[in-house]
């Protein structure tokens, strides 16, 4: 799957579009963005919470299988 987005990067770059941030993002980073539910709270006043939206928290924190140095690469 690595060598195949790898490709289709490649191409969208030959044709003159703008990889560099797809490619970091998926290629080479580390770690995965993951949506976290902090609480259930879809029950909750958001003015109790003081947030707009309790249930979207994004972390660093889902090992990135197709990062080149990951145990399943």
């Amino acid at each position: 799957m690595r060598a195949q987005i790898a490709t289709l990067l490649d191409e969208f770059e030959a044709q003159g579009e703008s990889v560099r941030l797809a490619r970091q993002l998926l290629l080479k980073e580390r770690r995965l963005p993951l949506k976290y539910l902090l609480r259930a709270a879809s029950l909750e006043d958001k003015n109790s919470t003081g947030v707009t939206d309790v249930n979207k928290f994004y972390g660093q924190s889902a090992p990135n299988f197709l990062h080149i140095g990951s145990a399943r690469s």
